[in-house]
Formats: C-alpha cells, sequence, structure tokens
C-alpha cells in the first residue's frame, strides 16, 4: 500500500509541479489516482482513512460558485459511509485575511510566503467581512479538521506529519500520555475513541451511542449542532449535564 493517494488534477497542475517530489524527499511512497473525493487520502496504523481536501488561491471564488460546500459535503458522505471511521482534514494554504480596500469593509486578500516576507498577490473583493472567520467556524462545528500552511512544501510537511502521526496512532503532547479508556466487554474502537474525549462516560452509554448514531463523527456533530443535540438525550445513561460537559470539551 502507497502512503499518500494524490488526485492526478493536483499533481498536472504547473504550480503544484514540487509536490510529488517534496513528499517523496520526506520518505513518502505516492500513488497518483483521479479521485472522486478530496485532494490526498492516507491511512493511519488501523487502515481508517484520512482524506484531505486543498484550497489555495482559488478559495474565495470556490466559497462563491458553490463549489466549496459541494466538495466538502461529498467528503463527510464518504467518511458517514465508512461508518465515521476516519478523519477529514481541510488545508487552507497560504494567509488569507480580512482587508478593507478603497477604505471600505469587506473583502479578502490572499498572501504568499516568499522568503522572509509576505506579500498580497491577487485581489479585492466587496464583500462581507465574516466571510473566512465564518467558514472556518462552520469546518470546526462540521467536525472539519482545519490547518493551515503557508507555501506548497509546507503542505507537503504537513502530509507528511498527518501520515507519520496516523502511523503512530495520533499521538500529540496534549493527549499522549493520556491513558485510553480499558473496556470491560466491548471490542469496538469506536467505543473507546468516544469514551477518551467524552468526560465520564460509561461504556455501556458508549456502546448504546454508537449502536444509534454509528460513529464518533456523527455523534460530535450532534452535540454541537443548536437543535439536534437534543437526539443524544433519547439514548439510555445520556443525561443533561453529561453532554453540557461533552459540549464543554468539543468547543
Amino acid at each position: 500500500m502507497f502512503d499518500i493517494t494524490v488526485d492526478t488534477r493536483e499533481v498536472n497542475a504547473k504550480s503544484n509541479a514540487a509536490l510529488i517530489p517534496d513528499l517523496k524527499d520526506l520518505g513518502l511512497s505516492v500513488d497518483k489516482q483521479q479521485l472522486d473525493v478530496g485532494d490526498y487520502i492516507l491511512h493511519d496504523a488501523e487502515g481508517e482513512i484520512s482524506l484531505v481536501t486543498r484550497k489555495a488561491g482559488d478559495l474565495y471564488t470556490s466559497i462563491f460558485d458553490g463549489h466549496f460546500a459541494d466538495e466538502l459535503n461529498r467528503c463527510m458522505k464518504l467518511i458517514e459511509s465508512l461508518g465515521g471511521r476516519g478523519k477529514l482534514f481541510w488545508i487552507q494554504e497560504g494567509l488569507w485575511s480580512t482587508v478593507y480596500p478603497n477604505g471600505g469593509k469587506g473583502g479578502m486578500d490572499y498572501f504568499k510566503r516568499s522568503g522572509p516576507k509576505w506579500f498580497r498577490s491577487t485581489f479585492h473583493n466587496g464583500s462581507s467581512e465574516k466571510v473566512y472567520s465564518n467558514v472556518q467556524l462552520s469546518l470546526t462545528m462540521a467536525g472539519i479538521i482545519f490547518l493551515s500552511t503557508g507555501t506548497l512544501h509546507e503542505t507537503a510537511l504537513m502530509l507528511a506529519a498527518i501520515h507519520e502521526r496516523g502511523q503512530q496512532g495520533w499521538p500529540s503532547k496534549l493527549t499522549s500520555s493520556l491513558r485510553r479508556p480499558q473496556l470491560r466487554w466491548s471490542e469496538d474502537s469506536r467505543v473507546q475513541r468516544l469514551m477518551s474525549i467524552w468526560p465520564h462516560l460509561q461504556e455501556a452509554s458508549a456502546t448504546a451511542l454508537i449502536h444509534e448514531f454509528s460513529s464518533v463523527f456523527a455523534i460530535c456533530s450532534l452535540a454541537m449542532h443548536p437543535s439536534d443535540y437534543k437526539k443524544l438525550l433519547v439514548v439510555q445513561g445520556i443525561g443533561k449535564k453529561g453532554l453540557s460537559n461533552f459540549q464543554e470539551a468539543l468547543s
């Protein structure tokens, strides 16, 4: 199995010519295929998928022509079709910021790193200044992992890091020292993962939640939804206080 599969449309673009050599220099074996969903596919040590989509200078246009939302919806449906067993990453390549062209509000500029400097490279748009912040918040609320890189090379470094962490079981300085819950009778890794992020959740309740909603991803999405979170309360053993603690942990 290859370490990473890259969409052929990504590598065929002249602006992305250095990506494959960078990935190989970082020690990754690379497969090239035309992907129906996402730009990159990796698998962790347990064989679960890590689906990555990337946006650079075309972010602003894709938001307003509907391509951005359609792409993310298709990515989420793929993860859901796998029972929620996987992760969805969104890489924003380059630095976006709200600007005020001609003294007015609204619009975004795209910045790209060149040596030690940042310089403006694209255009002004007279749209709402809230666009980019709302996009990031919507992604987070949907359970999509937001990552930021400055250049194509940094994107290659990020993809290599995703591969490495996945092969190590997703450790971090924050969580690597935390013990995974010991299951008494369930052998479902989804139950264990849910118990590790939901404070004081009992194994029986975690099992019932997975049985009812199929995936940790779906449960997290419901918990953070302004009205659908109530669906979790119908599961035996789930109370308002416990759910509130879970929502606080997620946020």
